[in-house]
């Protein structure tokens, strides 16, 4: 825009000299050339100045002005040549690599190109992620600046806003151009909660939380394997670019003899993809009543023989425990439990005093209001520990009546008596 002056000084001619300008070789007619002839310092010979004004235009970058000097006494023009250099701002940038609108998933490679033509000195072209300078590696080529920019699309970059920034020294203010980021990507991660344990009828609340997900992800709920409709679902901004969806579901447990399983299944509808979480509910059941192993009612034992039962009760959960008693009183017994099943085996080293004592199993757990218990009466058979004759009177005569009494001690069952005589 500025304006320029060329001179060009053709000195001691005689005649005048003939001064013809070129640009780029091409001849040059403007209503801004001034020429001056004067009288040279040397007898009979002249001067002459042709003046060129120009207001230099970014084309003119580069371009070669020449004068040249028509005279007879030469074969050829002489000529002087000068190459202008116009300084200029460079042109808006241009961002190629995306397309306002367009989504992209997370994961793949793009890349950002942002283009400046012309410019002298060439343009500064440099990159920018929410007015952080993240890329100023920009090269000068074939009359434009460009900025390459590489990078992992991720969740981040959702929203987030590109800028290229161009300028040089003669820009008062730089040049910018922007686009903003649609990224898609599916749930980081789903997680279901709720009540660990819970008893038949009563209601349960689960929630299930699909972690930064764009769009939002879309929830469905299966239980025992049924697909339930949910409660209440609802989005809420997620501060890495996506969204969270929570999810909730209400229902009464029903009566049921296991654990019941819920099953989140979070689903980015756009990009295809599923995240699924599982939660096991324990439904508090109260046990069976217990059933006894190894002696039968009112089958009898053997006085110092060792006996086991084993009492065993199923379908607890959490899974019963159970107590042995001896005619009320807590006696020790060997437990275990696997799965839903526990036993506990109490051993008995047959005494007389064992004879009618009443053995009785409890079996109790979390979810019973009471106890259930199985119990049984033992028979224990021994003999009699003495046997001992008595005689009335005492002293016997002969011819008298003479009563012999033979009593055997306690024994089950009672003792035969059979009398000998010798």
């Amino acid at each position: 825009g500025e304006e320029v002056t060329l001179e060009c000084k053709v000195e001691d001619a005689k005649p005048v000299a003939e001064v013809k300008w070129y640009k780029n070789d091409q001849e040059l007619h403007l209503e801004t050339r001034v020429d001056v002839t004067e009288d040279s310092t040397k007898r009979r010979r002249h001067n002459l100045l042709s003046k060129l004004t120009l207001r230099l235009t970014p084309a003119d970058d580069g371009s070669h002005y020449s004068c040249h000097a028509h005279h007879p006494a030469l074969n050829t023009p002489m000529k002087a040549t000068v190459k202008v250099s116009v300084q200029y701002p460079p042109g808006p940038p241009v961002i190629t690599g995306y397309t306002a609108g367009e989504a992209i998933r997370a994961g793949e490679e793009r890349t950002l190109t942002c283009r400046s033509r012309g410019g002298n000195p060439p343009g500064r072209v440099v990159w920018y992620r929410n007015n952080a300078n993240i890329d100023s590696t920009y090269r000068p080529t074939g009359g434009e600046s460009v900025n390459e920019y590489k990078f992992i699309v991720d969740s981040s970059d959702n929203g987030a806003v590109y800028t290229c920034e161009v300028g040089n020294n003669l820009t008062e203010k730089p040049l910018l151009s922007s686009v903003k980021l649609d990224v898609q990507f599916p749930p980081d991660k789903v997680m279901v909660s709720g009540p660990e344990e819970s008893r038949v009828g009563e209601n349960v609340t689960l929630t299930c939380f699909v972690d930064n997900s764009n769009p939002p992800a879309e929830v469905s709920w299966v239980v025992d394997g049924q697909p339930k409709q949910e409660s209440s679902t609802r989005h809420e901004r997620a501060s890495p670019g996506g969204w969270h969806t929570i999810s909730k579901l209400a229902l009464a447990v029903p009566p049921v003899d296991r654990d019941m399983m819920f099953t989140c299944h979070a689903t980015n509808q756009a990009l295809g993809e599923t995240k699924v979480d599982t939660f096991m509910l324990s439904v508090l059941r109260p046990p069976q009543p217990p059933i006894l192993h190894g002696y039968s009612e009112g089958s009898g034992i053997r006085v110092g023989s060792l006996q086991r039962i084993t009492c065993v009760s199923r379908g607890g959960n959490p899974p019963a425990h159970l107590q042995w008693y001896r005619n009320g009183q807590k006696i020790p017994s060997q437990k275990h439990s696997i799965d839903d099943e526990s036993s506990a085996e109490m051993e008995i080293l047959a005494e007389p005093q064992d004879n009618g004592a009443q053995y009785r199993c409890e079996a109790h757990n979390a979810a019973a209001s009471s106890p259930v218990s199985v119990s049984t009466t033992l028979v224990v058979h021994f003999p009699p520990e003495t046997v001992k004759i008595t005689g009335s009177p005492r002293q016997l005569r002969a011819g008298t009546q003479a009563i012999l009494t033979c009593e055997a001690g306690s024994s089950n069952p009672p003792a035969v008596i059979t009398w000998l005589r010798d």
